[in-house]
């Protein structure tokens, strides 16, 4: 099936959604910060808006919708950069602590998972990449650096829970992992979807990765923001069941977005 052609008003809705999040109180806190890679970040999805509506006005609508894709994904990527540095190191090394037990829990996950699926699954975790993230993290901890070990503790706990992920399929539920409370399994979806995002992110500047595809990709993309943006709303309200059906159908959209640039990633 063609991928629709994209249209004026599909672009606008794209880079109005962008707007509003470069002036969003998370976007004000970025520019007040000393966080280069943050601000650097932003600056790129501010450019990427800038051209996207100029491609809008002159009607190169293809231009203009990817770029506004960019735009979007280049603002997840500072929101995201900038919350996991702008504590002091006392309270990064507790949320090191704190990623080092989901990383724990991930792992019997998925070890668990392995005794239902069989050996031959195994491959879904890339365990010598997950071995030398955390030995490397331990090294840095050790050494005080704190904000540097995170880093790499976020990327290993991605690769848990996108494993996990993958291990589940299509059920509709984790069963070997024990959400004690609604907010605990809220927050295994919003890890999900950071995995998700990442994986966006890498799969959507490779050169193999065709125009068409993109296009179509930028649907699932945008309508994943939106969705995260009202279990967000959810969470705030106290409502995490919501909140979690909702970011259910986000991190959804975000697969079929990695489905249509060619990643085998179960939806």
């Amino acid at each position: 099936m063609a991928a629709p052609t994209p249209t004026a008003a599909g672009v606008e809705n794209k880079l109005r959604l962008l707007q509003s999040y470069l002036d969003s109180n998370t976007a004000n806190r970025v520019r007040d910060s000393e966080n280069l890679q943050a601000k650097e970040l932003l600056e790129r999805a501010v450019e990427l808006s800038r051209n996207a509506r100029q491609a809008l006005d002159e009607r190169q609508l293809e231009v203009g919708s990817r770029q506004s894709t960019e735009g979007l994904l280049a603002f997840s990527a500072a929101a995201a950069v900038f919350k996991r540095t702008k504590s002091g190191d006392g309270a990064q090394e507790k949320r090191n602590v704190e990623l080092l037990k989901e990383i724990d829990s991930y792992q019997e996950a998925f070890t668990s998972g392995l005794k239902e699926k069989g050996p031959a699954a195994a491959g879904l975790l890339d365990s010598g990449r997950l071995e030398d993230l955390l030995s490397r993290a331990g090294t840095l901890r050790q050494g005080g650096r704190h904000a540097e070990a995170g880093e790499l503790l976020r990327e290993a706990q991605q690769l848990t829970v996108i494993a996990v992920t993958r291990l589940r399929q299509n059920e509709t539920i984790v069963y070997s992992l024990d959400f004690r409370t609604p907010a605990d399994e809220y927050r295994y979806e919003l890890d999900r979807h950071a995995g998700y995002v990442l994986l966006v992110e890498q799969m959507s500047v490779r050169e193999t990765i065709t125009p068409q595809a993109l296009k179509l990709a930028a649907r699932y993309t945008v309508k994943a923001a939106e969705l995260k943006a009202a279990a967000e709303r959810s969470a705030d309200n106290g409502d995490f069941e919501a909140a979690i059906k909702v970011m259910e159908e986000a991190n959804k959209s975000l697969t079929r977005a990695l489905q249509m640039m060619g990643l085998a990633i179960p939806g």
